[in-house]
């Protein structure tokens, strides 16, 4: 069988052979056509679906605690920060409380501390007249010492000699006291016409003598005022001996500062309360005059509330 067939060819390809080709090639280069390209096959939808389906799955498992983990982190911020802020204050409170108290120690330490003392040179008279009418005037003797280690600056001083209340108080005199020390607390240190007082240096004490004493007006108002008011200290039918009658104190204070206060500031004060008094033989005094002529046995007696410093 293969025999035939072989032989078969064999005679077809010599009959080929012998003939002429009727085919003239007219160009001996042939037309090629160009190679195609081959387009990139893109993944199949389902190879897709399989590789984003398995990176999806991944975040979603993961995020979570991505976040958790975020959260926790920034709760670790929040929490150094606050703590190193308030470190931060504490640490700037401290050094201010320090300074605070070095300059406290500074200024206790330096300050001036300003003693007075009183006595009584012309005792006190109703029958004075001056530019502003009648009054009762008293002329007392100051002392006043600076016992601190700096100096005093600015020092202004003030007394006067107020009438008791008709219930025997003092009230009025504070409120005298009150007034005059509290509006002398501050000045202008460039103002012509105000006073601004004078320095006293430690353990060099001033000396000087001060006339006082209320207008003839203000004592008979008082004198008015006890002999309604004041039948509580008299009991019985005879004429009340008080009638006609006033008591007297003296008050007064010293407003300063020191050179590490600021200029037109005065927050140191010294004030004094003394009652006017006859001393009797019981220890007690009689403060009760009538005001005429003049008072020679009144005395400067001090009571225990009656001075303050600060």
């Amino acid at each position: 069988m293969t025999s035939e067939t072989e032989s078969i060819g064999q005679n077809e390809s010599a009959q080929d052979a012998g003939r002429k080709s009727d085919i003239q090639v007219s160009d001996t280069k042939p037309n090629v056509s160009p190679a195609l390209s081959v387009p990139k096959v893109s993944p199949t939808k389902t190879h897709c679906e399989i590789t984003c389906k398995t990176e999806k799955n991944w975040w979603d498992k993961a995020k979570p605690f991505v976040e958790i983990a975020g959260i926790i982190l920034l709760f670790v911020y929040t929490l150094y920060t606050i703590k190193m802020y308030c470190a931060n204050r504490d640490a700037a409170n401290a050094a201010k409380s320090a300074a605070d108290t070095a300059h406290d120690a500074l200024v206790l330490g330096q300050r001036p501390w300003i003693k007075i003392k009183h006595r009584i040179v012309k005792p006190l008279n109703f029958e004075f007249v001056g530019a502003a009418g009648p009054a009762a005037t008293m002329t007392v003797e100051d002392t006043i010492e600076n016992v601190g280690n700096g100096v005093a600056l600015n020092v202004v001083s003030w007394e006067d000699v107020i009438p008791l209340d008709s219930n025997m108080a003092t009230t009025s005199a504070r409120n005298r006291q009150d007034q005059w020390c509290d509006a002398n607390k501050r000045f202008d240190p460039k103002s012509p016409t105000q006073l601004n007082g004078y320095s006293l240096f430690p353990k060099d004490p001033l000396i000087q003598d001060s006339g006082i004493g209320p207008l003839m007006s203000t004592v008979r108002k008082a004198v008015e005022n006890n002999t309604a008011n004041m039948s509580f200290l008299h009991k019985g039918s005879d004429p009340n001996p008080l009638a006609g009658k006033v008591a007297f104190a003296m008050v007064g204070c010293i407003v300063y500062r020191s050179p590490l206060d600021p200029d037109g500031t005065r927050p140191y004060m010294t004030g004094f309360l003394y009652h006017l008094g006859e001393p009797d033989e019981s220890g007690g005094i009689q403060p009760f005059v009538i005001p005429k002529g003049t008072a020679e046995k009144l005395r400067l007696v001090k009571f225990p509330d009656g001075d303050f410093a600060y």
